[in-house]
Formats: C-alpha cells, sequence, structure tokens
C-alpha cells in the first residue's frame, strides 16, 4: 500500500547574515505590522479547519444487542465534528422502530442531514448518511450494485467559509469541500475494487463541476491495510492515504478490535492546489453503542493561490 504522509503547511528557509543598518530593519517591521492589519499577513497565514467524523452505527444496535439511537448520538456529540458520515443507517424500517435514523440524529445534534438509500428493506430503506452543521451545496447517491447486496455513496458538498479572509464577502466564498459516505462489499473484493473506481470517477467528475477544492472520502470500506484498492487509487486516482496518528489503529469489532477497515482518504484539484494538512486522524475507542469504532480526521486548509 501506498502511504502517504500528512503535508507540511510551510517550509522554513535559512537565516542571512544581520548587515542591514538599523533603520532599514525598523523599516521591514513595520511594513510587515502594516501588513497585517490590512488583512494581507493575516489571511495569507490564516488555517482553515475541518473536523470530520465517520461512524458505522450498526442501525443504532450496540454490542449488548440494545437499540439506542440516543447513545449514537451521545458519542458523535462528544467528537464535536462539522462533518460526519454515516454507514448502515435505518430510515423507517420495522427493525428500527421505524425511525427515519439519518433525520432524528440531525436533529439530536443540531445538523442537517442527508440520507443516500442502497436498498429498500424491512418495511423501509437502508444505506449511508450525511450530517452537516453547514448547509449542504450539492447532494447526491451514487449507487453501487453487482456485491452481495446493493451498496451506495453519498456524496455531499459544504463550503467552508475562510478563516482569516478581510471581509464577510471573501469568508463566505470558502472552500468547496465534497464529502463522501461509503460502505463497501464485505465480500468480493473485485467488487470492491470496481466500486471503488466507480465513486472516484464520479468524485472527480463533480469536482470538475462544481469546482471543488478538496475531496474527503470516508466510510466502512471492509478493506485491510494490504488491499490493492489502495494503491489504485493512489497512482490512478490521485488519493492520498495518511496512516491513523494513534497506535491504536484497529476499528472492528467495537469490544475488542482486531481490524482495520475504517478509513479516510483525500484529494485536491486544480493547478493551484489547496493545501490539506492532517492534524488528527484516529479510532476512538467506543466498545458498545456499534460494533464499529468511530473514526476521527481533523484538517486544516489553506489556499493555494
Amino acid at each position: 500500500m501506498s502511504s502517504h504522509p500528512y503535508f507540511a503547511l510551510f517550509s522554513g528557509g535559512g537565516c542571512g547574515q544581520v548587515t542591514h543598518m538599523r533603520f532599514n530593519i525598523i523599516s521591514r517591521i513595520g511594513l510587515f505590522f502594516a501588513l497585517a492589519i490590512s488583512g494581507v499577513v493575516g489571511t495569507a497565514l490564516a488555517e482553515t479547519p475541518l473536523r470530520v467524523v465517520s461512524y458505522n452505527i450498526h442501525a443504532g444496535r450496540g454490542m449488548d444487542k440494545q437499540l439506542d439511537l440516543a447513545r449514537i448520538a451521545g458519542v458523535l456529540r462528544q467528537l464535536n465534528a462539522d462533518v460526519i458520515l454515516l454507514q448502515e443507517v435505518d430510515v423507517r424500517t420495522k427493525r428500527s422502530g421505524g425511525v427515519d435514523q439519518a433525520t432524528e440524529l440531525g436533529r439530536m445534534l443540531g445538523m442537517r442531514s442527508y440520507f443516500a438509500k442502497a436498498m429498500s428493506y424491512g418495511g423501509g430503506e437502508y444505506g449511508n448518511a450525511v450530517l452537516s452543521k453547514l448547509p449542504f451545496a450539492h447532494t447526491s447517491t451514487l449507487a453501487l450494485v453487482g456485491g452481495v447486496e446493493p451498496r451506495s455513496a453519498g456524496i455531499v458538498e459544504i463550503v467552508l467559509p475562510r478563516i482569516g479572509a478581510k471581509d464577510a464577502a471573501a469568508a463566505n466564498n470558502g472552500f468547496r469541500v465534497m464529502l463522501v459516505s461509503v460502505h463497501l462489499d464485505h465480500k468480493k473484493k473485485e467488487t470492491q475494487m470496481e466500486h471503488a473506481k466507480l465513486i472516484s470517477t464520479e468524485v472527480a467528475r463533480l469536482m470538475d463541476k462544481n469546482s471543488s477544492v478538496v475531496a474527503i472520502w470516508g466510510g466502512d470500506f471492509n478493506a485491510r491495510e494490504t488491499s490493492p484498492i489502495w494503491d489504485a487509487l493512489g497512482k490512478e486516482h490521485n488519493w492520498s492515504m495518511p496512516k491513523k496518528h494513534e497506535t491504536a489503529k484497529a476499528t472492528f469489532p467495537s469490544h475488542n478490535p482486531k481490524s482495520e477497515i475504517d478509513w479516510f482518504l483525500y484529494r485536491t484539484r486544480g493547478t493551484k492546489k489547496t493545501t490539506l494538512a492532517v492534524r488528527e486522524y484516529k479510532a476512538v475507542s467506543e466498545p458498545m453503542a456499534s460494533d464499529h469504532c468511530p473514526v476521527v480526521f481533523a484538517v486544516e486548509l489553506r489556499d493555494g493561490r
């Protein structure tokens, strides 16, 4: 597997000899502060944070076999994400008491919700969902067929206001970020590869169409570190796959994690690419609420202009 370390945002330079007269030094310092006050320096150095969580919620059923959506909401609330990518979400199924879990979790957390149906199930629907504190600028569902059961990718776009912008107009003309929630086939490896490439192609198309600068793709890939899909996505589709920062990386089963199958990838686009730095990437220990552990992916974006 190709491993891609997170990018450094700033590169250091050597210190030159002190050859200028004091008045030149003072004038340079004055210029710096003038630029800072005008917003030029502040804007150039500003980094805009985005905190994303991925969680396979097992339709709200915990390791104790209890259906408890409020418990799922409690776990997510503590992680304080801007965007949440969910897998194994029930909408109005009999087994989940007819509850629209995507909408209900959004209500509990004070977030917008989008549901991406994978299939009809138990008198309702089953699939992935995305929750967001920010409005959706785009939503779509990509159907994934040909596996053991129908799957889907939920694709959304948000506009992330720039930190350090000189005025409200510049702040609102923010980073267009695409996010993808996915749950890949758990048995057919060739189907995993086919679906992964299909999702990547669709995301690239939408990024070009919508002028998105960054895409973040998370979920339950049902694929371990040795899977060939990572090299294919990295080499053929320009996705970067950072390694988790913590020693404990496994995400399944939650009560005694042994398999690392929940991941995040990212990619950027454009000739003047936005810089993305990974600040936190880890599996969170949660042994009861679901059969998977949630994964946190916190980044900072900076203009490539």
